[in-house]
């Protein structure tokens, strides 16, 4: 099982937070809050797994304006993809070829 810890804020604007979530730990969205995926730096792996780790079971992930539940494991490409939007209580874990994930966090 892994390990949910907080989220530290890093900075925020009139426009709402903005969050880099590490390789580290796992993050929970908060109540209340919609997490959208702004960058992705891509790091180097030998042999690569998925990019990004969701888990949520309340039809809370939108990805491309499609909406997903369950575990979702996927990669993505930064310039090419489609809005990535997590809802309240969407787990989020990186996998091995993203060291961070930059993130804007919105009132829902």
């Amino acid at each position: 099982m892994r390990t949910i810890i907080p989220l530290i804020l890093l900075s925020s604007s009139a426009f709402g937070a903005e969050l880099t979530l590490s390789k580290e730990q796992g993050y929970v969205v908060p109540d209340g809050k919609v997490w959208i995926v702004k960058d992705a730096p891509i790091v180097d792996c030998r042999v690569c797994t998925a990019d990004v780790y969701l888990r949520d079971e309340l039809n809370n992930i939108q990805i491309s304006g499609v909406t997903f539940s369950g575990e979702l494991n996927f990669s993505f490409n930064n310039e090419n993809n489609g809005e990535i939007r997590m809802h309240p209580g969407t787990e989020v874990w990186l996998g091995d070829s993203r060291r961070l994930l930059k993130i804007s966090e919105e009132d829902l």
